[in-house]
């Protein structure tokens, strides 16, 4: 970088963290106060008010720059665009024959670091961070009974339910499981104590281990196979497993019977694409939607700035906020272009990668059509 650059980029940053750090603080201000008694009963057995507020303030950090990272990027470049033109630095350098583009440089730089950066905390520090980023105040510690959403798997045909989930120790209290005549026509349903969700280890497929069965209620009595593959383990034919347990192998995730549903945001795209070719759920074009939009962000993250920067420059106006504004009125309509494609590809009235890609396919040629001032 030369100097210019540099202080140019060193504006960018400025604004970037006066800005972010404004817009986090709200946050965490008004859910503070929001949870404040939750907070406070849940910091006296945990370690002290700091303790709690940096774990659960600190994990909604990285969620929070994913959520509002790129319009505080945009915003940022405006400003220090608007800048240069209220100090005269840009009709200077003008005047010695460079163009606004090559100005302009570091602040696409800053914006494309900012959007790399987000595929980063999108990629590997959310998906580490999903259980407390969405963590119930009133459940920080996860031992607590939360509501069930019932999942029926489609590879076996069997459908769960219960009373409800620990997240802590990924239970179901009071499990349901039924199970499809033609798996077991003697008895089609398992009644227990409690479904432990159990990881896939060596030879043994992941599952749910059912204690505490009701064999009054359960008619299963040997292990139940379907296609030559294991579905339901009984313990006359599993050493491990005791006289009142079941083993239920599944490949269904834990998190979809979380009934908050936030497990995409908490997801990454790998996560996503296993999720889209389990068998044992049926995703919705919803996640194909979400697939394709993960690969495309970088795209839409740098075409916002396109979009925005041209509308600034053109104006030359010295008011700042004016022209962030006038920025912020383009990029909306952007933006609700691209939301309201997406619901139409998760309601299934277009082609899910239809609903992605439209919107780059749309405002590129328009973001180089406004791109004039850029090379003046």
């Amino acid at each position: 970088m030369k100097r210019i650059d540099r202080y140019i980029f060193v504006e960018f940053v400025r604004v970037f963290c006066i800005c972010f750090v404004t817009f986090l603080g709200i946050f965490v201000v008004a859910d503070f106060v929001n949870h404040f008694d939750e907070l406070v009963r849940h910091a006296k057995s945990h370690g002290g008010m700091g303790q709690v507020l940096w774990e659960y303030y600190g994990a909604k950090v990285p969620w929070f720059f994913d959520f509002i990272g790129r319009i505080v990027g945009l915003v940022a470049a405006v400003f220090a665009a608007t800048s240069l033109q209220r100090n005269n630095e840009m009709a200077a350098m003008m005047a010695a024959g460079i163009s606004r583009w090559r100005i302009v440089k570091p602040l696409v730089f800053a914006v494309g670091l900012v959007a790399v950066l987000g595929v980063l905390n999108r990629e590997l520090l959310i998906p580490k961070l999903g259980e407390r980023i969405f963590a119930d105040a009133r459940n920080l510690a996860g031992d607590k009974s939360e509501e069930i959403h019932p999942q029926y798997d489609h590879a076996t045909g069997i459908f769960m339910e219960g009373e409800s989930i620990v997240t802590a120790t990924k239970a179901i209290t009071k499990p349901t499981f039924h199970l499809p005549n033609d798996l077991a026509p003697r008895g089609t349903v398992i009644v227990a104590e409690e479904a432990m969700r159990i990881p896939r280890e060596g030879n043994r497929p992941a599952g749910f281990l059912m204690s505490g069965v009701d064999k009054e209620k359960t008619g299963i009595n040997q292990t139940v196979v379907k296609n030559e593959t294991l579905v339901v383990a009984h313990p006359s034919d599993v050493e491990w497993l005791k006289e009142d347990q079941l083993y239920v192998v599944t490949d269904l995730p834990f998190d979809q019977l979380r009934s908050n549903g936030n497990w995409k945001q908490c997801a990454s795209t790998l996560n996503l694409i296993n999720v889209a070719r389990n068998d044992s759920l049926d995703t919705g074009a919803d996640v194909s939607v979400a697939i394709h939009s993960r690969i495309l962000q970088p795209v839409v993250d740098m075409l916002l700035l396109f979009l925005g920067l041209p509308v600034v420059l053109s104006r030359e106006s010295r008011n700042a906020f004016i022209a962030v504004g006038s920025c912020m009125l383009v990029v909306t309509v952007f933006v609700v272009s691209v939301l309201g494609l997406q619901s139409l590809g998760s309601s299934y009235l277009i082609a899910p990668s239809l609903a992605a890609w439209l919107p780059v396919l749309i405002f590129v040629p328009i973001a180089f059509l406004m791109s004039g001032p850029l090379h003046r």
